[in-house]
Parts: C-alpha cells; sequence; structure tokens
C-alpha cells in the first residue's frame, strides 16, 4: 500500500531522490498504517487502489469488468484470479500509448 502512493500508473518514482528517499518514506508510511487500520481495513484500501488492467481500477471495477459481479459475490476461483494478478503487478504488461 505504502509503495503504490509514489508511483505514477507508468511505473516512476514520484519522489525525486529515487530509492535513497521513497524507502524510508514508504517505511514511515507503513508503520502509520498499521498504528492506525485494521489489517482488513488496509487491505481494502490497497484492493481499491490496484489497477487490474482493461480500465479496472479497484476490486469493485475488476469484479465487474471481469465477472460481472460485485466483490461480496466472487467465487473463490474469481478472487483467485485477482491475486494471481496482484503477484504480477510489477511485471505487468502495460499497453502501448
Amino acid at each position: 500500500m505504502a509503495k503504490n502512493l509514489f508511483e505514477t500508473r507508468s511505473g516512476e518514482n514520484r519522489l525525486r531522490g529515487g530509492a535513497l528517499v521513497q524507502k524510508p518514506a514508504e517505511w514511515i508510511i507503513a508503520t502509520r498504517l498499521e498504528r492506525n487500520y485494521t489489517k482488513e481495513e488496509i487491505i481494502a484500501m490497497y484492493l481499491n487502489t490496484v489497477d487490474f488492467i482493461n480500465g479496472a481500477v479497484g476490486i469493485k471495477s475488476a469484479s465487474k469488468v471481469y465477472f460481472n459481479t460485485s466483490p461480496d459475490s466472487l467465487k473463490i476461483e474469481q478472487a483467485a484470479v485477482f491475486v494471481g494478478m496482484l503477484k504480477i503487478q510489477p511485471f505487468s504488461i502495460r499497453e502501448e500509448e
């Protein structure tokens, strides 16, 4: 979640100074998130910011785009597809502009 706050959609870093500045900032934000929110709230915030491709940003939109359903109606197999998509995010193929 904290890392996503510092990257643009194209994967570029928003902070000047690159990793030298970003990593400590991520740590501070992660610590604050853990103090103020439950794990369930953090995962919900994360799932609402992830780009699942094909115009689906967030779990609600992805559920509708891919399975024409709501997140609370997803079958276990459908949820597993999204988990798999999350695992490949750093290496996801971006549409050419």
